[in-house]
């Protein structure tokens, strides 16, 4: 996927990609220790911070992760965490 940021903050985004890379990891392990609540905390937290820098699809997606774990729904915060994994491995970045 293709998404346009301002190259104005094109400096933050390696750190800010870096950073998202790490929580999904921490979701992994969140959800294999069922703790739902501190998902829904993060999802909540990030969903403003892509949002800002211009990556209003991890946002959504965040979004999306805030309300699963909220509701319990360990199967759709698996597929969301797929997803999120998925998007920034094949994320291009290009800088207007």
């Amino acid at each position: 996927m293709e998404v346009e940021i301002a190259r104005d903050i094109e400096a933050l985004v390696p750190n800010y990609l870096n950073n998202r890379r790490a929580d999904a990891n921490n979701i992994k392990q969140l959800l294999a220790d069922g703790k739902l609540d501190a998902i829904g905390k993060l999802g909540h937290r990030m969903k403003g911070n892509g949002a800002s820098l211009g990556f209003h699809p991890i946002s959504e997606l965040w979004a999306n992760l805030e309300e699963a774990s909220a509701c319990g729904e360990t199967d759709s915060v698996q597929r969301l965490l797929d997803e999120l994994v998925q998007f920034l491995d094949e994320l291009i970045v290009v800088y207007r």
